[in-house]
């Protein structure tokens, strides 16, 4: 439904990520809520910033709103500095496509 594949499914459940809410335990089928789902969509949502596992762990367990703003303004701050070292690099190959013409 999400496009996850079993092994990641699986992987976050064996770092304590994102758990089933039942493992069958004849065929060990993992079943998951609904409600499941949208924490599920959360994860891949910050995975898509940037954050590594570890930071979502961190994010996910954290009750403390400012602790959790003070997290998303250094992803914030990072990804802006990578940023414009992207555009820089941009900027040196456009001169050098430049140069070549």
């Amino acid at each position: 439904m999400l496009k996850i594949s079993l092994d990641t499914l699986r992987y976050y459940n064996e770092i304590q990520l994102f758990n089933p809410d039942y493992i069958n335990p004849s065929n060990n089928y993992r079943f998951y809520s609904e409600e499941q789902v949208n924490d599920l969509l959360y994860i891949i949502d910050l995975k898509e910033c940037g954050f590594n596992l570890d930071e979502i762990k961190t994010i996910i367990n954290l009750s403390d709103k400012t602790e959790m703003k003070k997290i998303f303004e250094k992803k914030k701050t990072d990804l802006l500095d990578q940023r414009k070292k992207i555009n820089l690099s941009i900027d040196k190959i456009e001169t050098s496509i430049k140069n070549i013409i």
